[in-house]
């Protein structure tokens, strides 16, 4: 193998192909509802929410994860 070359899992493209997915999704999600012509009480709830989503997901995993 020459020297500064990578060689690539199955598994790591596939972990960073779903990582830009996800990155896709957040940028067209936040694109559909720029479009709706928010207000700043809208932008609110629509982070709000964000935040709400991802405490939870904070705590299930620190609830459920094996100590």
């Amino acid at each position: 193998m020459r020297r500064g070359t990578r060689n690539f899992s199955p598994r790591s493209r596939k972990r960073g192909m779903k990582r830009v997915g996800h990155f896709i999704l957040i940028i067209v999600c936040i694109a559909g509802f720029h479009e709706l012509r928010p207000t700043r009480k809208n932008w609110a709830q629509y982070f709000g929410g964000g935040f709400l989503v991802l405490a939870y997901m904070a705590l299930i995993i620190a609830t459920t994860a094996p100590r």
